[in-house]
């Protein structure tokens, strides 16, 4: 099916016509074809500029190794660093003929159809129904046109996913996926009762299909164990005909939906104000939305004035716009600061949107405890820390009463962020707090000695790597299997991109960052800058001593 062909969305009516005529027999599945390097480098992003990870993402990789890896990858590693890094391998245009060991794949194994797999898996449905639309040619595999269909209903398009059905007829082998899809199709998007389709779902083994088709008034009641019992087409079908209902969803339970599912309820219609905006945090967190989008959703969102909302929920877009249209510095940091407290309900994504305004926007004083989730939420949105919020943490000096121990952890990632007027006095604190908080002191310097060069210059590194005995000792550290971590070092060594970054991904999986070993961290940091990494090693070690308050 051709680009302009695909972006024509078809009335239903017309559909309804074309799918009552169609052929029900399917040939056996075609073979690889000639140009498969062409649909494993697709992607949507081209540069690191893009978001991606380069042209040499494939290079010296191991086929083999890469489909074991890709196989293992979590749908959600609970760390954004690691989440944005999975989808930007995901999404990277890059040659795969690059590989070491190139030769055309299995049907069905390229790493186009992996790819497209994966990201279904993580609810990426609108960057799969991207890449497909610019296929070079019809999908030669059922999988990539499962895929490509399941993602249109994902997104809302029923109509355009049953004529991509329809276009693709007698291609593949016949299953109960494609005799199942047919049926509804024409079914649903006829004008008049089609016998062979109400035939066919009457004898589907997929209830909710039947129940979709034959009860126009039937809504699914959503659950996430009930709902992950579907299978993919049922619960497509379900979000292309907007018939999930999440009114009865606890703010508990909307606060743990899974990545596959967000999507799905983000495409209902009638949602309320508070579920857009939970389920739109949740995007952001597991990378399938950006800050902007979110900002967007609280400057349309009309809710009560901040003073006036009974929930957490209801204040943020208020707070927003509060913020964003202040007429001074000092009125929109009185928005901003009572935004901090929702990150304890509702995760820091939930104010990311506001990062920049609050980096632009300092107050004449700030505490401690408001001092660590700005730090937090500026990090996490990948912004230096700005000198005057620098000044800001260094009036906090030489406090006590549990403030120190905070302060010397802020003062690092401020110093590791931006060089500011306080990279001497800071070297010398790390010197003089050793004392005081040894174990803190030398988790900090082994964390960042492949970040901070001046750092590692003014130390005696060699004294801290004598400390690692002591550190190792500590039973709360996790370390990653062996086997794995040996084959990160490998390929960081030899420089394969793809390699290192799955890796990294299955190494940090189950875990934050400042749950593991320092010295682990620091190697991953140290492998990362290797293969060109050095914005995700940073956010690495960051993350790292954050964890340590």
């Amino acid at each position: 099916m051709n680009n302009r062909l695909r972006r024509f969305i078809l009335p239903a009516a017309c559909a309804a016509l074309l799918l009552s005529g169609a052929e029900n027999a399917r040939a056996e599945n075609p073979p690889v074809p000639k140009d498969i390097a062409k649909y494993e480098s697709a992607g949507l992003y081209k540069s690191r500029k893009d978001g991606g990870l380069g042209p040499e993402l494939w290079r010296h990789a191991r086929r083999e190794a890469v489909q074991d890896y890709m196989e293992l990858l979590p749908v959600s590693s609970g760390n954004m660093i690691f989440q944005n890094l999975t989808l930007s391998l995901l999404l990277s245009a890059a040659d795969t003929t690059d590989m070491d060991d190139y030769k055309k794949p299995e049907a069905g194994e390229d790493l186009l159809t992996l790819r497209l797999e994966k990201l279904l898996s993580m609810g990426a449905y609108g960057k799969i129904y991207e890449i497909y639309n610019f296929l070079p040619d019809k999908p030669y595999h059922p999988r990539i046109a499962r895929a490509g269909i399941l993602s249109m209903l994902y997104s809302g398009e029923k109509s355009l996913a049953c004529l991509e059905n329809n276009t693709l007829q007698g291609l593949y082998d016949e299953d109960d996926f494609w005799t199942d899809l047919e049926a509804y199709c024409a079914y649903t998007l006829s004008d008049s009762p089609d016998e062979e389709a109400e035939s066919a779902l009457k004898d589907t083994k997929r209830e909710m299909l039947r129940t979709l088709a034959f009860n126009k008034d039937y809504s699914f009641s959503y659950d996430t164990k009930a709902f992950e019992k579907l299978s993919a087409l049922e619960q497509a079908f379900l979000t292309a005909e907007s018939r999930i209902d999440i009114s009865g969803t606890s703010n508990a339970a909307l606060r743990k939906i899974p990545a596959n599912h967000v999507g799905a309820l983000l495409a209902q219609d009638d949602l309320s104000d508070k579920h857009k905006i939970a389920l739109n945090i949740l995007a952001v967190k597991y990378g399938l939305k950006t800050t902007e989008d979110l900002g967007k959703i609280y400057e349309i969102t009309k809710t009560p004035e901040p003073e006036e909302a009974k929930t957490e929920w209801e204040k943020l877009p208020g707070l927003y716009k509060n913020a964003k249209h202040a007429k001074d510095r000092a009125e929109s940091w009185a928005a901003l600061k009572q935004t901090l407290p929702v990150t304890g309900t509702y995760g820091i994504e939930s104010i990311m949107p506001f990062a920049s305004m609050i980096a632009k926007n300092p107050p004449e004083s700030a505490s401690m405890n408001e001092l660590r989730t700005v730090y937090a939420v500026l990090t996490e949105a990948g912004f230096d820390i700005p000198p005057v919020w620098a000044d800001l943490l260094y009036r906090h000096r030489g406090e006590e009463a549990g403030n120190s121990k905070a302060f010397l952890i802020l003062a690092t990632v401020a110093h590791i962020t931006n060089s500011h007027k306080y990279s001497n006095e800071y070297a010398d604190l790390l010197e003089t707090d050793r004392t005081k908080y040894p174990e803190l002191v030398d988790k900090i310097k082994i964390i960042t000695e492949n970040i901070d060069k001046t750092l590692r210059d003014r130390n005696n590194t060699l004294e801290i790597y004598e400390k690692d005995f002591d550190l190792t000792s500590m039973k709360h550290y996790v370390m990653p299997s062996v086997r794995l971590w040996d084959r990160f070092m490998e390929a960081g060594e030899n420089r394969i991109i793809s390699e290192a970054v799955l890796l990294s991904i299955l190494a940090f999986r189950d875990k934050q960052p400042g749950a593991f070993y320092p010295g682990t961290v620091r190697e991953a940091i140290k492998n990362l800058n290797t293969v060109g990494l050095t914005d995700v090693s940073r956010s690495l070690a960051i993350e790292a001593i954050l964890g340590s308050i």
